[in-house]
């Protein structure tokens, strides 16, 4: 078993770094779409392509809430394999020899885009509800996942750009290498989920039900069946569920009826005629009595049926409810994209200068941004587990940076290394309250909205990066 959880964690990794590879993939070949699309502004496009449909759809789903999450995950991942090998397809058939695409592979581009943010909606959300189903680990490593995307296709344009000639037709060579390679990066993640996932023991055991997690019910003190029907207790034997109440004779009735066969035998003797008469009439009477008392444990069953407490998470979720009970964390996380996004990555790489790293400053502040990040993802918990109002006022103390960053940037050149300290504290606090926030969500609600409060956080996430990625324009007025 303890095999099974260390593999099933490498899955859940696996799939985190695989569900934001599509738009790591687009983001980081900014060398490529620059010189195919000159003076096109392809980073804000692709921004513009992506992040409001990706928002759409993850609300569209928390709205409605019908769509399973295996086939969300799986059609996703298929689509991912197909947008990125047909990028390498696009270069060939749509850009000319001279390597300059014309507006009709522009749109194609930009089409690949919004459908990239429309399966990442789609699988996102069910990825961490699917994670939200075992233990809280699995979710960190969905969302150290996540955060391993960006270094490892970072790595992966390096080593496939520095492999081949820096000209034209090597850089579209590169790409398309590139580019298949991502394509087989998320056909790993179809594969590992359809396949791996299903047959481990870990994840069997924690999906098979309330029954197989311990769920227990508490149910409130109720009336026997007997007491319900208005019977006294020894009157009733209770089987399984599948069989009929069985109806006795209560031991005061026998002694009635057995005093009354006394007397009637007395009586026979001094009147013969009333005989049959007498028989008739107490047959009678024992059938009225039981037919009354087969009518008392009908209404009985009834009663308790209807007093019956009803189990946690059975019925239908409501989203507004769920909001309700986490919107301390998922303010949080639209608090620190925010935040993050308003600083990263425009202020490190057009705000600042250095004359002695030159060109190199922006690309290591970046770096340490990402590496940093990634750390304060997968650093491991050690029991620590704050509340969800400390986690949002930790969020809201990370307004610091907005002044510091601002400060710092005027002497950036002077102040190489404190321009790095505040770099390596924004990626790190970024990274360590998302993997809390996520991680910890699920233990706000209640049995059986884990899956629908972890979709509410990624909308969160995308929101916060939406708004984050408006403000930075505010560092340009």
């Amino acid at each position: 078993m303890e095999q099974h959880a260390s593999l099933a964690y490498a899955c859940y990794f696996l799939l985190g770094s695989g569900i934001l590879a599509p738009w790591n993939a687009f983001i980081t070949a900014a060398d490529y779409f620059e010189a195919v699309f000159p003076g096109r502004h392809m980073d804000r496009l692709f921004t513009v392509a992506y992040l409001p449909v990706c928002l759409l759809m993850l609300g569209l789903l928390i709205k409605f809430n019908s769509m399973p999450g295996r086939p969300r995950i799986l059609f996703s991942f298929a689509g991912f394999v197909l947008i990125m090998l047909a990028i390498p397809l696009i270069d060939l058939l749509l850009v000319g020899r001279e390597g300059t695409g014309p507006d009709s592979a522009l749109a194609v581009v930009l089409l690949a885009v919004v459908l990239v943010g429309v399966l990442d909606g789609l699988a996102q959300g069910a990825i961490f509800a699917d994670a939200a189903a075992l233990p809280p680990q699995y979710t960190h490593a969905v969302v150290g996942g996540t955060a391993s995307s960006g270094v490892i296709i970072c790595l992966l344009r390096i080593a496939t750009k520095a492999a081949l000639p820096q000209t034209r037709a090597g850089l579209r060579e590169s790409t398309a290498i590139y580019f298949s390679i991502s394509g087989g990066i998320t056909l790993s993640c179809f594969a590992v989920y359809y396949a791996v996932l299903p047959r481990l023991g870990v994840v069997r055991c924690y999906k098979r039900g309330p029954s197989a997690a311990g769920a227990v019910v508490e149910l409130s003190p109720q009336p026997s069946i007997g007491e319900a029907a208005g019977l006294p207790a020894e009157s009733v034997v209770v089987g399984p569920a599948e069989e009929r109440p069985l109806v006795k004779r209560a031991s005061g009735s026998n002694q009635n009826l057995h005093g009354s066969q006394h007397e009637h035998q007395h009586q026979q003797h001094i009147s013969g005629s009333h005989h049959h008469s007498s028989n008739h009439h107490r047959d009678l009477q024992q059938q009225h009595q039981q037919h009354t008392g087969s009518e008392r444990l009908l209404a009985a069953d009834h009663h308790l049926s209807a007093a019956a407490p009803a189990v946690k998470g059975t019925g239908p979720l409501s989203w507004q409810h769920v909001v309700a009970e986490a919107w301390h964390s998922a303010l949080a996380m639209v608090i620190t994209y925010v935040i993050t996004l308003s600083i990263f990555p425009g202020v490190l790489s057009e705000d600042i200068e250095s004359a002695d790293l030159g060109s190199w400053y922006p690309i290591l502040l970046i770096t340490a941004f990402n590496v940093s990040d990634l750390v304060g993802k997968n650093i491991p918990f050690c029991g620590l587990a704050p509340s969800p109002r400390t986690l949002l006022a930790a969020s809201l103390l990370r307004v610091v940076f907005v002044p510091a960053f601002l400060l710092a940037g005027r002497h950036a050149g002077d102040v190489a290394g404190l321009m790095a300290l505040l770099t390596v504290s924004l990626g790190f606090s970024n990274g360590l309250l998302t993997a809390l926030l996520m991680t910890l969500a699920p233990a706000s609600v209640e049995c059986g909205e884990e899956g629908l409060v972890e979709s509410i956080m990624v909308f969160s996430l995308v929101l916060g990066l939406t708004l984050g990625a408006l403000a930075g324009w505010l560092w340009l007025l």
